[in-house]
Protein backbone atom coordinates (compact mmCIF):
# COMPACT_ATOMS: atom_id res chain seq x y z
CA UNK A 1 0.00 0.00 0.00
CA UNK A 2 3.14 2.71 0.36
CA UNK A 3 4.80 1.53 -2.90
CA UNK A 4 5.11 4.04 -5.53
CA UNK A 5 5.45 2.44 -9.22
CA UNK A 6 7.72 4.40 -11.67
CA UNK A 7 8.30 3.25 -15.71
CA UNK A 8 9.42 4.29 -18.75
CA UNK A 9 8.04 2.80 -22.66
CA UNK A 10 9.99 3.16 -25.96
CA UNK A 11 7.42 3.10 -29.17
CA UNK A 12 8.53 2.81 -32.67
CA UNK A 13 11.11 -0.09 -31.84
CA UNK A 14 11.68 -1.82 -34.94
CA UNK A 15 9.20 -4.84 -35.95
CA UNK A 16 6.63 -3.08 -32.99
CA UNK A 17 3.52 -4.18 -35.01
CA UNK A 18 0.59 -2.35 -34.53
CA UNK A 19 -0.93 -4.69 -32.73
CA UNK A 20 1.45 -4.74 -30.30
CA UNK A 21 1.05 -0.95 -29.86
CA UNK A 22 -2.33 -1.64 -29.26
CA UNK A 23 -1.70 -3.82 -26.72
CA UNK A 24 0.41 -1.92 -24.72
CA UNK A 25 -1.66 0.90 -24.85
CA UNK A 26 -4.43 -1.18 -23.38
CA UNK A 27 -2.00 -2.70 -20.55
CA UNK A 28 -0.91 1.29 -19.96
CA UNK A 29 -4.86 2.20 -19.70
CA UNK A 30 -5.48 -0.51 -17.06
CA UNK A 31 -2.48 -0.71 -15.04
CA UNK A 32 -2.30 1.21 -11.89
CA UNK A 33 1.22 3.16 -12.29
CA UNK A 34 1.51 6.28 -10.50
CA UNK A 35 4.12 7.62 -13.45
CA UNK A 36 5.13 6.39 -16.03
CA UNK A 37 7.33 8.24 -19.15
CA UNK A 38 7.64 7.71 -22.96
CA UNK A 39 9.97 7.89 -25.73
CA UNK A 40 9.94 7.53 -29.36
CA UNK A 41 12.60 5.51 -30.70
CA UNK A 42 15.40 6.93 -32.51
CA UNK A 43 17.20 5.08 -35.01
CA UNK A 44 21.19 5.61 -33.11
CA UNK A 45 24.41 4.04 -35.35
CA UNK A 46 26.66 1.62 -32.20
CA UNK A 47 23.20 0.09 -30.97
CA UNK A 48 21.88 -2.95 -32.07
CA UNK A 49 18.50 -2.58 -33.47
CA UNK A 50 20.28 0.34 -35.95
CA UNK A 51 20.20 -2.69 -38.75
CA UNK A 52 17.44 -3.52 -38.50
CA UNK A 53 15.46 -3.88 -41.28
CA UNK A 54 11.94 -3.22 -40.51
CA UNK A 55 12.50 0.68 -39.09
CA UNK A 56 8.74 2.05 -38.31
CA UNK A 57 8.38 5.84 -40.27
CA UNK A 58 8.74 9.05 -37.79
CA UNK A 59 5.19 9.90 -38.38
CA UNK A 60 4.05 6.28 -36.82
CA UNK A 61 6.38 6.55 -34.25
CA UNK A 62 4.81 10.20 -33.44
CA UNK A 63 1.87 9.21 -33.66
CA UNK A 64 1.85 6.23 -30.97
CA UNK A 65 4.02 8.34 -28.58
CA UNK A 66 1.17 11.20 -28.15
CA UNK A 67 -1.39 8.11 -28.00
CA UNK A 68 0.44 6.33 -25.24
CA UNK A 69 1.85 10.20 -23.77
CA UNK A 70 -2.27 10.74 -23.31
CA UNK A 71 -2.83 7.87 -21.90
CA UNK A 72 -0.01 8.28 -18.81
CA UNK A 73 -1.49 11.96 -18.85
CA UNK A 74 -4.96 11.15 -17.89
CA UNK A 75 -3.48 8.42 -15.10
CA UNK A 76 -1.06 10.52 -13.60
CA UNK A 77 -4.27 13.18 -13.38
CA UNK A 78 -6.17 10.05 -12.02
CA UNK A 79 -3.75 9.41 -9.51
CA UNK A 80 -3.29 12.80 -8.82
CA UNK A 81 -7.25 13.73 -8.02
CA UNK A 82 -6.77 9.99 -5.90
CA UNK A 83 -4.46 11.68 -3.40
CA UNK A 84 -7.44 14.18 -2.37
CA UNK A 85 -8.32 13.56 1.42
CA UNK A 86 -4.85 11.52 1.65
CA UNK A 87 -2.67 12.07 4.27
CA UNK A 88 1.21 11.53 2.85
CA UNK A 89 4.40 12.19 4.30
CA UNK A 90 5.99 14.81 2.18
CA UNK A 91 9.57 16.53 2.30
CA UNK A 92 9.36 20.53 2.20
CA UNK A 93 12.20 22.15 -0.27
CA UNK A 94 11.41 25.69 -0.52
CA UNK A 95 8.88 28.48 -1.83
CA UNK A 96 7.22 27.48 -5.11
CA UNK A 97 7.93 29.04 -8.46
CA UNK A 98 4.79 28.98 -8.81
CA UNK A 99 3.55 32.02 -6.23
CA UNK A 100 5.26 33.33 -3.13
CA UNK A 101 2.33 32.55 -0.81
CA UNK A 102 2.75 28.41 -1.62
CA UNK A 103 5.65 26.18 -0.36
CA UNK A 104 7.03 23.62 -2.69
CA UNK A 105 7.08 20.21 -1.43
CA UNK A 106 7.45 16.20 -2.98
CA UNK A 107 6.39 12.95 -1.24
CA UNK A 108 8.66 10.99 -0.16
CA UNK A 109 7.81 8.19 -2.39
CA UNK A 110 8.54 10.68 -5.50
CA UNK A 111 11.85 10.94 -6.88
CA UNK A 112 13.00 15.00 -6.99
CA UNK A 113 12.65 16.91 -10.54
CA UNK A 114 10.50 14.11 -11.80
CA UNK A 115 7.25 13.23 -10.39
CA UNK A 116 6.01 16.35 -9.75
CA UNK A 117 5.33 19.07 -6.95
CA UNK A 118 3.06 19.42 -4.22
CA UNK A 119 1.31 22.62 -2.97
CA UNK A 120 1.78 23.59 0.24
CA UNK A 121 -0.61 26.44 1.72
CA UNK A 122 -1.96 27.67 5.02
CA UNK A 123 1.19 27.84 6.91
CA UNK A 124 1.16 31.23 8.34
CA UNK A 125 0.98 30.16 11.96
CA UNK A 126 3.70 27.39 11.82
CA UNK A 127 7.68 27.62 11.80
CA UNK A 128 8.46 25.61 8.51
CA UNK A 129 12.01 23.99 8.44
CA UNK A 130 12.99 23.22 4.63
CA UNK A 131 13.94 19.99 4.51
CA UNK A 132 12.02 18.21 7.05
CA UNK A 133 9.50 15.88 6.93
CA UNK A 134 5.81 16.26 7.62
CA UNK A 135 2.67 14.89 7.26
CA UNK A 136 0.12 16.32 4.92
CA UNK A 137 -3.50 16.42 4.48
CA UNK A 138 -3.93 16.87 0.33
CA UNK A 139 -6.79 19.00 -0.25
CA UNK A 140 -7.22 19.42 -3.52
CA UNK A 141 -5.52 19.89 -6.29
CA UNK A 142 -4.39 23.07 -9.48
CA UNK A 143 -3.86 21.62 -12.64
CA UNK A 144 -1.26 18.33 -11.77
CA UNK A 145 -0.15 19.54 -8.61
CA UNK A 146 -2.26 18.46 -5.32
CA UNK A 147 -2.57 21.16 -2.73
CA UNK A 148 -2.00 20.10 1.09
CA UNK A 149 -2.42 21.31 4.35
CA UNK A 150 0.52 20.34 7.03
CA UNK A 151 -0.44 18.47 10.03
CA UNK A 152 1.02 20.08 12.71
CA UNK A 153 2.00 18.33 16.30
CA UNK A 154 3.94 20.48 17.94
Amino acid sequence: PNSFLRTTFIVGHPEESSQEFTELLNFVKQYPFDRANVFSYSNEEDTSAYGLSNQIADNIINNRATLLGDAISYKTTQNIKNLVGKTIDIVIDGVSEEHEYLLSAKALLWAPDIDGEIYVNDTSDSNIEYGRIYQAKITDTAGDKPLCTLIIND
